[in-house]
């Protein structure tokens, strides 16, 4: 809504006529008037000069150098009132833009930014496209100037030259023509071939057929015996006390087995060196006992004995 609100004589206001209301943000004309108290450079954003009385997104900020709508929380607290000379972009004296938290971009305004962009791009690439143009091609003219004066400066030399040789009537040459003798063709001998005797065929014998060479018997394979193997004795452990202990395995931890007498000869079949012990072979009708090298006398050679492997504890 629209209201002018005018002065009478009296100094008193009245309203305008029905006809004067229009549908529109609430403005009035206050340059005569003292009771707007807000900020001096707040009003329409495309008429600097009308005021607006309450919050409205047509509202704008003129202290700044692109004039732009304010926040209408912005305009509530400082701009329609005395806060206004707290206001950041106020105290400043001179601001190039509003700040982004204090600003509404309207839709027209927007797109009127992006047309002035664009068209500022255009105008810059069309000058710098002429000037281009204009300081590139004055330079190929003075070329092509001075490529034609160089061309027009050898024409008067080179028509002096084709009158010259129009002119001059060239004097006739005397040609001497000798006589040359032409070789007379050297005589050639002809031979006449004789007739060749054809060669004599010959016979040539085949060589005769060499008889196959018969099989010679072959001597019958006789039967080489194998030699054998000489039985090496094993060597013996003879016990050395009155009765002695058949262990399973060589330490006092393993079962007695069996019990043997004094001068009893058992075959010694693998040695334990870390304990001293042998493997002995055999009783109890093939079982395999160890005895302590201490109680028993070896009697052969325990060279190729061979290490035994410990059994299991039971």
């Amino acid at each position: 809504m629209t209201i002018d609100i005018r002065k009478t004589q009296n100094g008193s206001a009245k309203n305008g006529s029905a006809s004067e209301v229009a549908p529109a943000t609430a403005v009035a004309d206050l340059d005569s008037m003292d009771i707007f108290h807000g900020c001096p450079h707040f009003a329409l954003i495309d008429d600097p000069a009308t005021k607006i009385l309450f919050p409205s997104p047509a509202g704008a900020c003129h202290h700044v150098q692109q004039s732009a709508s304010v926040d209408l929380d912005h305009q509530q607290s400082y701009c329609l009132n005395q806060n206004h000379v707290a206001c950041s972009v106020f105290q400043q004296s001179n601001p190039r833009i509003l700040p982004d938290d204090i600003r509404i971009v309207m839709p027209g305004q927007a797109s009127r930014n992006l047309l002035k962009i664009v068209l500022t791009i255009i105008v810059l690439a069309v000058l710098i496209s002429a000037s281009a143009y204009f300081f590139l091609g004055g330079f190929g003219d003075n070329d092509n100037n001075d490529g034609v004066q160089a061309n027009n400066d050898d024409m008067p030399v080179a028509a002096a030259a084709s009158l010259i040789e129009e002119t001059a009537t060239p004097e006739p040459t005397v040609t001497n023509t000798v006589n040359t003798a032409t070789p007379l063709p050297a005589k050639t001998s002809t031979i006449i071939p004789t007739d060749t005797p054809e060669p004599e065929s010959t016979v040539t014998s085949m060589p005769e057929p060499t008889a196959e060479p018969t099989a010679t018997d072959m001597p019958e394979s006789t039967n080489t015996p194998i030699p054998t193997a000489t039985a090496v004795p094993l060597p013996q452990a003879v016990v050395n006390v009155s009765r002695l202990n058949i262990r399973g395995g060589p330490s006092t931890d393993y079962p007695i087995i069996a019990i043997v007498e004094e001068n009893q000869a058992l075959d010694i079949v693998g040695q334990l060196d870390a304990g001293g012990w042998w493997q002995i072979c055999c009783v109890n009708e093939g079982e395999i006992g160890w005895v302590l090298a201490a109680t028993v006398n070896v009697e052969g050679d325990t060279t190729n004995v061979p290490q035994a492997i410990l059994p299991p504890l039971p």
